[in-house]
């Protein structure tokens, strides 16, 4: 059995967590699906019905991987299994920054490293947990959902542990109630998802809004001198308070460094590097 084969038997037997058999990509970077314009390669499911067939049953692991030796991992969530979803692409880095700073840091808990350098951070919840958006790049994933998982590899890149948060020597950590109240209050009022700019943009969600602009100013070619511009604009007309200098600067400077129109897989780079632990979960 290939090492995706046994790591899948590993999580299964350690975790109890679903797994669900998911399509592979080449050296080239195609889609195992066959689809040349796929925006998930790597990432979407090789089984119909997956939410109802993931499974943790050894013997069906060991079959779907003795048929695709190649497939990559997912676990479904729910049950008291959620990821929040981050992703710099889209601002997602900075939306979090900015509720951590609001409200207070994410405990420790396993987290994932993604091919596309955004980040998965793993937490127990509640099962009536919502599947949510909670800014551009910032998403709430519980029941009805999937995400990857190492040592698996998309079109963008690895997916790895981090170092000190694998989920061979971390447990889940609650997710945090202010966290989950959020994610409530966003159910409950879709209309605050817009991607309309609201008349006023308050503390707590001013480096989501404004990275949000940022961004789809870039996708339509804008320069970084230009994106500054517009984003001091909308910082006095809009935001209360206003952001500083600074922190327009290196909104821009960030969103900046991404090619216009940068496709959905590109990898994003990281702020910082990280050595990864292999640990036990890991097939040797």
């Amino acid at each position: 059995m290939t090492k995706l084969g046994r790591t899948a038997l590993r999580y299964a037997k350690m975790l109890r967590w679903p797994i669900v058999p998911l399509h592979w990509v080449d050296d080239a970077g195609h889609c195992s699906c066959g689809d040349p314009a796929c925006r998930a390669a790597g990432k979407h499911p090789l089984i119909a019905d997956w939410p109802r067939r993931a499974t943790n049953d050894p013997a069906t692991l060991a079959r779907w991987w003795q048929k695709w030796p190649l497939a990559n991992l997912g676990v479904a969530l729910g049950d008291g299994h959620v990821v929040l979803d981050v992703d710099p692409r889209h601002g997602g880095d900075e939306a979090l920054a900015d509720l951590e700073a609001t409200h207070e840091p994410l405990p420790p808990t396993p987290t994932v490293l993604t091919g596309g350098g955004g980040t998965h951070y793993h937490f127990a919840a509640p099962p009536d947990t919502p599947t949510v958006t909670l800014a551009p790049g910032l998403e709430l994933k519980a029941a009805g959902a999937q995400v990857v998982l190492p040592p698996s590899r998309s079109a963008a890149g690895l997916y790895q542990w981090d170092a000190g948060a694998h989920v061979a020597d971390l447990p889940l950590a609650p997710l945090p109630d202010w966290l989950l109240a959020l994610a409530h209050q966003v159910r409950r009022s879709p209309g605050q998802r817009s991607t309309e700019l609201p008349p006023v943009i308050t503390e707590g969600a001013r480096n989501r809004w404004l990275a949000s602009l940022a961004g789809t100013l870039r996708r339509r070619g804008c320069s970084e001198a230009e994106i500054l511009a517009c984003l001091r604009i909308l910082n006095v007309s809009r935001c209360q308070p206003p952001l500083d200098e600074r922190e327009l600067a290196k909104i821009a400077r960030s969103i900046a460094r991404y090619a216009p129109a940068c496709p959905p897989d590109a990898p994003a780079p990281r702020s910082r590097r990280r050595i990864i632990h292999l640990g036990v979960i890991h097939a040797e």
